[in-house]
């Protein structure tokens, strides 16, 4: 079902993440970072993308629920770097309660990073 912010509706509905990967090729430094959050779905497609151009890749998946199932990704990769891919737990934005997760808060209003 597409967006009403055509931005966001181009960014979930393109698979040209070969585009992305040399785009970001293009503008980043040695050493420097990308982050991409996208669906779950695409994370095949990313990697793959990704593990030519990129290194040290790290996963974090985001849950709404503690037992859910992930409703984004976040990976981030650093060009011309070679250490493993790394998956981390996920990060849970809402308990089972509906309430905001302690973890949630910390990132989203205090600035705490991902790690």
């Amino acid at each position: 079902q597409p967006s009403a912010d055509d931005a966001r509706d181009i960014a979930f509905r393109t698979d040209n993440f070969e585009g992305w990967m040399a785009s970001a090729l293009h503008w980043v430094k040695q050493g420097g970072s990308v982050n991409i959050i996208h669906k779950p779905d695409a994370l095949d497609q990313i990697i793959a993308c990704a593990t030519r151009k990129f290194g040290a890749i790290e996963v974090f998946p985001i849950y709404s629920k503690p037992n859910g199932i992930a409703i984004r990704i976040v990976v981030r990769m650093i060009r011309n770097r070679k250490t493993p891919l790394k998956i981390h737990p996920p990060v849970v934005l809402f308990n089972d309660d509906g309430a905001e997760s302690d973890r949630s808060k910390a990132i989203l209003r205090d600035g705490v990073g991902l790690v």
